[in-house]
């Protein structure tokens, strides 16, 4: 069943699979901090409390990506060549510690795997508490030696965007050529996953949704279901100052009247240049809080520029704030 849910903007087959216990996680002491942790991020995403700690740290390692899909920002511009230094990652991840930080995504708007020590920052994280450590990928780079690798290191949750059946509908999506590739790639993954005890990581398969590949929606759903643990359909969100066909928000868009984005009572994202984001959108670049040079995690979080944006969202007045509006209607002032 496809779960789709008012305050996120990705629908999920068998979602229930997030509030599962990692597998490899048996400590009962984390077990429990697992439960508290789940009980908290479903409060926040219906908008109820706000933690005194963010649940999720992301984390844009990189600021590269090999390629140039028609609605990410490196289809459309030059982005800077960045990077977040391990010394500042490491040293955001032991204040999570102190907090009890349990999830982290390791991308934001990059290519993970570009990142030839990805597995030592996993690594890290593990060992310093964090039980879900995930990312998504282009899958370009999951070779079986490098699904092994990640395995190895603990990560929890692999997603692969993939948004088509065929590969001329993927050429149009992603500028690529390699798309029989990326689902061996898929498969191996699982494979691979398959051998080990653990069961560790979930692999997932995400499908965003546009005028051009809406038609094979449905066949994305019969040909990855029973063989990805999870399955993802995301509503498209806009990228500030670009129009074009694919970033038609017209096309399937739902209804918003009632929408209230739960980003900010969750995460918060960190990306290659340290700046530190309320949201994982391509607006959230827009809306910084702090900065890793400046400013501590907790800091940030409790700032008034954050308090702000959480009560707007609260309150459902996102559309008082233009990055959040251009974000969900692309620039429509309805």
């Amino acid at each position: 069943m496809i779960e789709s849910r008012q305050s996120e903007l990705t629908a999920v087959v068998k979602r229930d699979l997030f509030d599962r216990v990692p597998p490899g996680v048996t400590n009962p002491g984390d077990i429990a901090r697992w439960h508290k942790f789940r009980e908290a991020y479903h409060s926040a995403h219906s908008l109820m409390a706000v933690p005194v700690f963010p649940l999720q740290l992301d984390f844009e390692l990189n600021s590269t990506c090999q390629m140039k899909c028609s609605f990410c920002l490196h289809g459309f511009e030059k982005v800077k060549k960045r990077a977040l230094s391990f010394e500042d990652f490491c040293r955001l991840i032991d204040e999570g510690e102190q907090h009890g930080l349990c999830s982290i995504k390791m991308n934001y708007i990059n290519e993970p795997l570009l990142n030839r020590d990805l597995e030592k920052y996993v690594s890290y994280a593990r060992s310093h508490g964090v039980l879900n450590v995930y990312f998504a990928t282009n899958g370009l780079l999951l070779t079986r030696s490098r699904s092994r690798s990640l395995i190895d290191a603990g990560v929890t949750k692999i997603m692969v965007s993939l948004d088509a059946t065929t590969s001329e509908t993927f050429y149009k999506m992603r500028k690529s050529k390699q798309f029989d590739l990326i689902v061996e790639n898929v498969l191996t993954l699982i494979e691979e996953r398959d051998k080990t005890r653990h069961g560790n990581p979930f692999v997932r398969v995400n499908f965003v949704k546009t005028p051009i590949n809406h038609h094979e929606a449905e066949e994305f759903l019969q040909k990855w279901e029973g063989v990805a643990d999870m399955i993802g359909f995301q509503d498209q969100v806009g990228v500030p100052g670009v129009e074009s066909e694919t970033l038609d928000l017209e096309h399937g868009k739902k209804d918003l009247s009632q929408f209230r984005c739960s980003f900010p009572l969750k995460m918060v994202v960190i990306d290659s240049a340290g700046s530190l984001l309320p949201c994982c959108t391509f607006s959230g670049r827009k809306l910084p809080i702090g900065s890793v040079a400046d400013d501590s995690i907790e800091g940030a979080w409790k700032s008034e520029k954050m308090t702000d944006l959480q009560n707007m969202h609260i309150e459902n007045r996102w559309r008082d704030n233009d990055i959040c509006r251009h974000c969900m209607l692309a620039g429509d002032n309805a």
